[in-house]
């Protein structure tokens, strides 16, 4: 089967929206910024204030974060702020308010913090602490602050490093505590600037895993930045550059927003990877893989892996045994090399290739190898065969039986005067009362 492909890619418009831009890839327009974001921002740092400043004077606050964040002006402030309140579409507003790469860095400093939890119980007529645990972006509503009386025996009593920075917990911990959607929008707004002054943030990647894993997804043109990430989390997916970083990817099952920027990331090569999952998956767990794969993405990679895939699947899904058929149609030189490759034994193959034109493809015979060029001919129906003459021609096909049917006079309808003075003698007529 031939290797290079016949037709160029050209990144589908209705995917642009779902893309996380990069340098050199799709542009992708910019949303609206909410109304008075900057203002929403200020007053959210005002609700935050009175806990952050009694957090950040606690004894069990690490003493490397209360001195990055004595100032309140500062993303290390603005960070844990966003631990002790709430603020729907908070990167916009800090964008409005800071600038991207500020609101970049608070976005570092509130994934790399976390606070300590103090758990109590009643004993003898005090409170006795059971067990100091970390905890982070949820349900700081539901404690007290240090000492306070505690609220369903917790409290508050410190901001402290990153509690998660376990590599092997930041897959789970991202999805669950809500960072990934304030990435995306980030990354669109720091691609309005051109990434301009990202380099800054280079110092904060000693704040932790997380925080190298925030910096990684921000900016995916500095690699150096990818590979000191933990590797195998779920948001560095959204900084894939190649094929060989993609392998690396096995588990398919919350991949549902990435795949439009995959495409962007890695191009057509996206249908070897999805392919080369396909095609290490057994007969067994088919049913399950096929609700995973991203079919409707697939469909617009005009190259053979991306109509394997689609082949393959036809079977087990109804919107693939739909797209196969417009595929083809529309590459007919990308698919039918596969589809002469498995006529003899598939016959969703064959009656595929029954579909395309001979002639057509008979055009760029050298997309063919000798045996797949022999399926071609014994399947692709011939559009321009040779015409026969009149004579041999079936009477009943030459001239059919209600040919001879006798004409109906046509109707003609004389078309109302425009004359003027006709017009002018005109006298409306009076409507008949309704009864």
């Amino acid at each position: 089967m031939a290797t290079s492909y016949p037709y160029e890619f050209v990144f589908p418009q209705r995917l642009v929206k779902d893309v996380l831009p990069r340098p050199g890839g799709v542009e992708v327009p910019q949303p609206p910024f909410p109304k008075n974001a900057a203002d929403r921002w200020r007053a959210f740092l005002d609700e935050a204030r009175p806990r952050v400043t009694e957090l950040l004077a606690a004894s069990a606050t690490d003493p490397e974060i209360a001195a990055a964040a004595r100032d309140e002006s500062s993303a290390a402030w603005a960070g844990l702020a966003l631990h002790m309140a709430e603020l729907d579409s908070w990167v916009d507003c800090a964008v409005a308010a800071g600038g991207p790469v500020f609101a970049a860095e608070t976005m570092i400093w509130f994934s790399s913090t976390g606070y300590l939890v103090e758990n109590l119980k009643w004993n003898d007529g005090s409170w006795e602490t059971t067990s100091i645990v970390t905890g982070g972006r949820v349900y700081w509503r539901d404690y007290a602050g240090p000492g306070a009386e505690p609220k369903d025996g917790r409290r508050l009593i410190g901001f402290v490093p990153d509690p998660s920075g376990c590599e092997d917990d930041l897959g789970s911990r991202w999805a669950a505590e809500r960072l990934f959607e304030p990435c995306r929008q980030l990354r669109i707004r720091l691609a309005a600037t051109g990434w301009d002054g990202i380099d800054a943030l280079e110092p904060l990647a000693a704040r932790g895993a997380s925080a190298r894993l925030v910096m990684s997804i921000l900016a995916p043109q500095r690699r150096d930045w990818y590979a000191a990430a933990p590797p195998l989390s779920e948001g560095l997916l959204l900084s894939v550059a190649t094929l060989d970083e993609l392998m690396a990817f096995t588990d398919l099952s919350t991949w549902a927003d990435v795949w439009p920027t995959l495409l962007d990331g890695v191009g057509v090569d996206l249908a070897e990877y999805v392919a080369a999952v396909v095609e290490s998956t057994s007969d067994s767990k088919m049913h399950w893989l096929i609700d995973y794969l991203p079919l409707s993405v697939v469909a617009e990679i005009p190259v053979h892996a991306a109509f394997r895939v689609l082949l393959q699947a036809a079977d087990l899904n109804r919107e693939a045994a739909t797209a196969v058929v417009g595929y083809a149609l529309r590459w007919p030189r990308v698919a039918a090399p596969v589809l002469a490759a498995s006529a003899a034994t598939n016959p969703r193959s064959k009656t595929l290739l029954g579909m395309l034109s001979l002639d057509d493809l008979a055009e760029h015979r050298d997309d063919f190898s000798e045996a797949e060029w022999a399926a071609v001919e014994a399947h692709a129906k011939a559009t321009d065969g040779p015409v026969a003459e009149a004579s041999a021609v079936p009477a009943l096909l030459a001239a059919l039986p209600w040919d001879d049917r006798p004409t109906l006079p046509v109707l003609k309808l004389k078309a109302p005067s425009t004359d003027a003075q006709s017009c002018a003698t005109c006298t409306p007529s009076k409507a008949e009362p309704l009864r």
